[in-house]
């Protein structure tokens, strides 16, 4: 009987800890939405993961789940970033994977070849840090025509800047 109420022990503040982790990370993540002027949602409000799957840009990636999802406009496009939990490998050496990405999509949700490409973060940096780098390379191109050229999912194309100007 000792050893049971060992292990439940053990079991329940392996749980306490993990919401007090998952509930800090939260929290981090609604001020960074509060600082960029976006909005946060812990679920996949939009469904999102059946309509990256298909585009996402590593080869083998399934059973993909976006999660922690910051949002909101950007001229106008919808601008979306997002940890994205996947699958990867063929066989038995399966492992599950997140990284933080990022895309955006024309309001009116016009056909999805109207896509940027989806760009995703370090796969070295946190979680946190991987949208921070995100947000910084977003913010860079947004400032920068010779960054905007190089990586069109990031800010608006050089035409489309001309056409509002």
């Amino acid at each position: 009987m000792h050893f049971l109420a060992l292990l439940v022990a053990i079991t329940a503040a392996a749980r306490l800890a993990y919401v007090m982790l998952r509930k800090h990370h939260r929290r981090t993540l609604q001020g960074l939405a509060r600082q960029w002027r976006m909005h946060y949602s812990p679920r996949d409000r939009f469904d999102l993961a059946d309509r990256i799957a298909e585009r996402f840009p590593l080869p083998g990636a399934a059973e993909m789940l976006v999660l922690d999802l910051i949002y909101g406009t950007e001229g106008d496009f919808y601008r979306y970033i997002f940890s994205a939990e996947y699958t990867s490998g063929v066989t038995r050496a399966k492992r599950r994977h997140r990284r933080v990405v990022t895309f955006r999509e024309p309001k009116g949700r016009a056909a999805r070849g109207d896509w940027s490409p989806l760009v995703l973060a370090p796969e070295e940096l946190t979680v946190i840090e991987q949208y921070r780098n995100l947000k910084e390379a977003i913010e860079k191109a947004g400032a920068s025509s010779e960054t905007a050229a190089a990586h069109p999912a990031l800010s608006p194309s050089l035409e489309e800047r001309e056409g509002k100007a």
